[in-house]
């Protein structure tokens, strides 16, 4: 590639490879009289390459983001199926749906609740009022 000083004017000859990654990177090279020459990026240039930087970093967050809602909302389904399962481990199940959305979801788990607890009173025997293990001055 043939270029030219902005100094001395002189005429040189760059290797096309060399040219092409000084014009990349805005490193200093020489000219044969020993003049510094810099393809520095222009204003607008540097300005879209920090915006292509902010938007990488925004596409990575989101990224992470999504896979973390992701896992959670997997860790919420196994934790809403384990609610609906007998703590009696027969095998029963309740089949009283809970709402995805979180203000409604509370009524659900509600139902699920009072599903499970009747469950077990009828099949397991269960007493609706707790029992003490052990009294209280022991």
């Amino acid at each position: 590639m043939n270029i030219s000083c902005g100094n001395c004017g002189i005429e040189f000859c760059l290797p096309d490879a060399m040219y092409h990654a000084r014009k990349l990177d805005g490193q200093s090279f020489y000219c044969p009289n020993g003049h510094v020459v810099a393809y520095s990026p222009s204003a607008n240039e540097k300005r879209i390459a920090e915006l292509e930087g902010q938007i990488r970093n925004r596409d990575r967050r989101l990224e992470r983001l999504r896979g973390e809602w992701e896992e959670l909302y997997a860790q919420r389904e196994e934790l809403i199926s384990a609610l609906k399962e007998c703590p009696g481990g027969c095998g029963w199940r309740s089949r009283k749906q809970v709402p995805r959305d979180a203000v409604a979801m509370g009524r659900g788990l509600e139902r699920v609740r009072v599903d499970v607890a009747e469950h077990l009173m009828t099949a397991h025997g269960a007493r609706t009022e707790p029992t003490r293990a052990l009294e209280a001055g022991s």
